[in-house]
C-alpha cells in the first residue's frame, strides 16, 4: 500500500501499490507522475524552494514557505492522489 502523508511544509509517500507486477502497476504510475509534476511544477512554475528526497521505500517533497501559485499546485496534487486513493483503496491510503 502506498501511504500518502500530507503536512503544511512537505508531503510524504510510503510503501509500494502492489497492485501488479513491477513495470505493470498503474497505481504506482499514476502516483509517481503525480508526484513528479508535484516537485517539477513548483520548481519551475513558482519562485519557492522545494527540496526532495528519495530512497527505495519513501519519498519526500518539502517547502518552507509556498506562494499562493504553490499552495494551488499542491492542492491538485491532493485532488489527483484523492481520486486515486478512491478508485484504489486497497493501493493508498491518505492521513
Amino acid at each position: 500500500m502506498i501511504r500518502v502523508h500530507i503536512e503544511p511544509d512537505s508531503v510524504t509517500l510510503s510503501g509500494h501499490a502492489g497492485a501488479a507486477p513491477y513495470g505493470q502497476d498503474i497505481v504506482c504510475a499514476a502516483v509517481s507522475v503525480l508526484t513528479i509534476n508535484l516537485y517539477n511544477s513548483i520548481r519551475t512554475l513558482t519562485g519557492d524552494l522545494v527540496t526532495a528526497s528519495v530512497t527505495e521505500d519513501q519519498t519526500v517533497i518539502g517547502w518552507e514557505h509556498l506562494s499562493e501559485a504553490g499552495r494551488v499546485l499542491v492542492d491538485a496534487f491532493f485532488l489527483g492522489i484523492c481520486s486515486i486513493a478512491e478508485s484504489y483503496p486497497e493501493n493508498v491510503s491518505i492521513r
